[in-house]
């Protein structure tokens, strides 16, 4: 069953219900980019490499050399809300995709590694009894029920007895969508890396700690609301020119492991402003750090290679590379 047809099904049980009330159709999805609600900051970082005269130019690859590209995408609206107190039920569907390009440079799934999940998702320790049997029916009839605050309530602030306010609960679900779409993501990265069977190309940041440290894996990331550069290293960054990459260097972020990542400028923007064409890269940090230089050139040209052909028309086709613009089209057709 595809998205829509899913979606309105689990609209049409959930109006059938006493207490609750079934949104109308064509509302906007409640999907946000996943950097949406970040102030842009700026963080600082420890160098991996000895700082130098500027840029370093990444030495040409030849033709194309990554093996395989992970994807994911996710598509959430409201089902419509239980009662009292407007209390959103969301239907979501995430996918997951490995595309591998064979030896003719043609790009298929990768074995099984299609993976779906669809659910509906909702604030359960804020339902009351009659509201809990409603969602139990809907479980009942073949819905898969989540609870949109199992992790705490992510951004919703939500207080034991007290209704919270309602956008605050859809942002709860989102964030609890998003924890299925990684989930998702890292168990196929997980196989691919285990597999040994050639470089992956990971759509955003590496997911999960195996991926983390796998020597065969790397991820592309395309957003900047974080800049992890101050002074004259991000004036560095922000007038990288095409084919030129930064120092490497290593952040702390939220996982216990720790990657090498520098910023690498795909192709020349002139006008288009300081982020045409540029995207960090994250690597497995390795047991050598002093090593980490010669990292980011291999895969810094991996990632040079990728920059044909074009993967217009999408609006992201100076950072996308064509076979994740390929793995996403496949996704969104099965959804």
């Amino acid at each position: 069953m595809n998205h829509a047809a899913a979606l309105a099904a689990a609209r049409r049980a959930l109006g059938a219900l006493p207490g609750a009330i079934a949104a109308t159709t064509g509302g906007a999805p409640l999907d946000l980019p996943r950097d949406a609600d970040e102030r842009p900051r700026v963080e600082r970082t420890t160098a991996l490499e000895p700082a130098g005269p500027g840029a370093r130019v990444v030495p040409p690859l030849a033709g194309p050399h990554t093996r395989a590209f992970l994807d994911g995408v996710q598509r959430t609206e409201r089902v419509g809300y239980l009662m009292p107190g407007h209390l959103p039920v969301v239907h979501a569907s995430c996918a997951a995709i490995i595309r591998v390009r064979d030896a003719d440079g043609r790009l298929h799934t990768w074995a099984d590694a299609l993976v779906r999940d669809d659910a509906l998702y909702a604030p359960l320790a804020l339902l009351d009894a009659d509201a809990r049997a409603a969602l139990e029916a809907l479980a009942l009839a073949g819905h898969a029920v989540r609870d949109s605050l199992a992790d705490g309530g992510g951004s919703s602030g939500a207080t034991p007895g007290v209704a919270p306010h309602p956008l605050a609960l859809d942002r709860a679900a989102l964030d609890a969508v998003r924890t299925t779409r990684a989930r998702l993501e890292r168990e196929l990265a997980d196989r691919w890396v285990a597999s040994g069977d050639g470089w992956l190309w990971v759509d955003g940041p590496l997911p999960g700690d195996a991926t983390r440290r796998a020597p065969n894996a790397f991820g592309v990331i395309k957003s900047h609301q974080t800049l992890y550069a101050e002074g004259d290293a991000l004036a560095q960054v922000l007038a990288l020119r095409a084919g030129e990459r930064s120092r490497a260097f290593v952040h702390e972020g939220t996982s216990r492991v720790r990657v090498a990542s520098w910023y690498v400028r795909l192709r020349d923007g002139g006008g288009a402003g300081p982020f045409h064409g540029l995207v960090r890269i994250e690597a497995a940090l390795g047991s050598e750090p002093t090593a980490a230089g010669a990292r980011a050139d291999e895969v810094s040209a991996l990632v040079l290679a990728e920059r044909q052909p074009l993967s217009r028309p999408d609006p992201r086709w100076d950072v996308m590379a064509y076979p994740i613009r390929d793995a996403e089209q496949v996704l969104r057709a099965v959804l």
